[in-house]
């Protein structure tokens, strides 16, 4: 999402054991007849460095990797100071520092920057036996960038909550069925949003952003269902006992599973997406399929209850009716298991006579 929104992503520098140095373009004076004057030297401030794309690359796909140089900029907490005199050989400020007393962020910009090991240079200042590039190319470090060690800007962080609450696309959505299924979507939106983003982390923030979706998105109070699933650990017990368990890779060769995992989704949800997937498929070959086709995908994959129906909903576009939730309910007993309305407001059974049984 950050390389493809094109977020600045930072680490922070150790500066108890780490130099900067950087290559940059600073103004010339008037009169000397050039727009720009390359400088290279120390920042000794610069405590964020902008990572570019290929770190980023190797922590979205493998969770961590290396860096040792940097471009882009960065950022810097200045410390006020007085100059006391210059180290020629070391090319930096001799520099008698004061107490922060209100702490900032400050832009720096440069073209190029590496890390140097602290203890190394200055001991290699001690000893000058090499060239002054020899030395710096000697003391260069490379550093372990993970997921923990990653940085952003907090207006960018605002942004991405606006962006949130806006309602707009978080996430590219991968199945063609976008615009046939939009509750399920929304699902995928608001799962981002929760498990990644972090922007919304409560039952009600879930419910207020598939809110946003278009009106008659969620009929028929369809959105408890979309909301549960949006969790990381949706409650499988919740409205009817354990339902059991699934593991995504058991589902067959026919199924790439990896095409409908995320990690920001549960395995839940994942397979309402391969479910929702497969009905696609099925409409466009079977114009005239049943509704009770997709009633019994779900029961085989263990869901259940009231979530069946609308799931149905929200993957068909039509309400399971009364009369067919009565025929699911005649399927479950004819394999021995306990019928569950699958719809709300049921009207109760009734005998041969018109009576409620409980009258007989």
């Amino acid at each position: 999402m950050c390389m493809r929104k094109r977020i600045p992503v930072y680490i922070k520098v150790r500066r108890d054991c780490q130099l900067v140095y950087r290559h940059y373009r600073a103004s010339p004076q008037a009169g000397m007849g050039i727009d720009c004057l390359p400088l290279a030297g120390f920042h000794e401030e610069l405590a964020f460095l902008r990572l570019d794309s290929r770190p980023l690359a190797d922590i979205a796909l493998c969770g961590a990797s290396s860096a040792s140089s940097f471009s882009g900029g960065g950022f810097s907490i200045p410390r006020p100071y007085d100059v006391i005199g210059h180290q020629i050989r070391g090319r930096f400020e001799i520099r008698e520092y004061k107490d922060i007393e209100d702490p900032t962020l400050e832009k720096v910009d440069f073209d190029h920057a590496f890390l140097l090991d602290k203890k190394k240079w200055e001991s290699a200042l001690s000893q000058m036996t090499l060239a002054h590039a020899d030395e710096l190319e000697a003391c260069k470090v490379s550093v372990k960038v993970g997921e923990c060690d990653l940085y952003f800007s907090s207006t960018d962080i605002e942004a991405l909550k606006r962006e949130t609450e806006q309602g707009r696309e978080l996430f590219k959505y991968p199945y063609k069925h976008k615009d046939r299924m939009p509750g399920i979507y929304w699902m995928f939106q608001a799962s981002y949003a929760l498990n990644c983003l972090k922007t919304i982390s409560t039952d009600k923030e879930v419910e207020d952003f598939l809110k946003k979706s278009p009106k008659n998105t969620y009929r028929y109070k369809s959105r408890r269902t979309a909301r549960k699933f949006v969790w990381p650990n949706p409650d499988r017990e919740k409205g009817g006992g354990d339902r059991g368990d699934i593991n995504l890779e058991d589902l067959g060769d026919s199924i790439e599973i990896t095409e409908y995992k995320f990690p920001f989704t549960s395995k839940w949800l994942s397979l309402i997406f391969v479910i929702a997937d497969w009905w696609a498929d099925i409409v466009v070959n079977e114009p005239d399929a049943k509704i009770m086709t997709l009633i019994k995908e779900f029961d085989r994959y263990k869901f259940g209850g009231l979530e069946i129906g609308d799931l149905v909903y929200l993957i068909s576009g039509s309400r399971v009716t009364h009369e067919v939730a009565a025929l699911f309910d005649e399927y479950l007993m004819s394999t021995g298991r306990r019928a569950r309305s699958i719809v709300e407001g049921r009207p109760k059974r009734t005998s041969a006579t018109g009576r409620n049984p409980s009258q007989r």
